[in-house]
């Protein structure tokens, strides 16, 4: 990634919350795989991510919104942001592909179709990702959910 587009995030994350007078120990980003993760350490996390990641998922919204007007549209489409607060994602992401691949032994060893639990579209995304790579013999497909949480069911080919 281009050491000017990671500056400009990191001055738009932290001119955000200097904004917001909201106190931040450090803005980390790491680039992994496709994905440019924002992660903002502070000592207030709970307030940030809120009850299930609902503030986090409005925060990560407007940051990204804020960034995608700060860089060249022909940059801004080759750009996957994730906003992160003390690794609460990345903590999730691990939870759930550990059980991506429960199921997906399951699935393989049992010749029978498993259930993931409803995901938002984020971890929908890793979850096929991951079967995809991991999996090759498997196939994913999103099935019906509440709103935008939807399950994933994964199967023989």
């Amino acid at each position: 990634m281009k050491t000017d587009i990671l500056e400009t995030i990191n001055t738009v994350v932290s001119k955000f919350l200097s904004a917001l007078d909201f106190p931040y120990t450090k803005i980390e980003i790491v680039e992994e795989s496709e994905i440019l993760r924002i992660n903002i350490q502070t000592d207030r996390a709970p307030f940030l991510i809120g009850t299930h990641g609902d503030r986090l998922d409005a925060l990560q919204h407007i940051i990204k919104k804020i960034i995608w007007n700060s860089i060249p549209h022909s940059e801004e489409e080759s750009i996957s942001l994730v906003v992160d607060v003390d690794g609460y994602r990345k903590n999730q992401e691990e939870k759930i592909l550990r059980i991506a691949q429960e199921k997906a032994d399951a699935a393989k060893n049992s010749q029978i179709s498993q259930l993931m639990p409803s995901l938002d579209p984020y971890l929908r995304k890793r979850v096929h990702l991951y079967i995809k790579e991991v999996y090759p013999e498997l196939t994913t497909k999103s099935i019906d959910g509440d709103g935008p949480r939807k399950r994933i069911q994964i199967l023989m080919g």
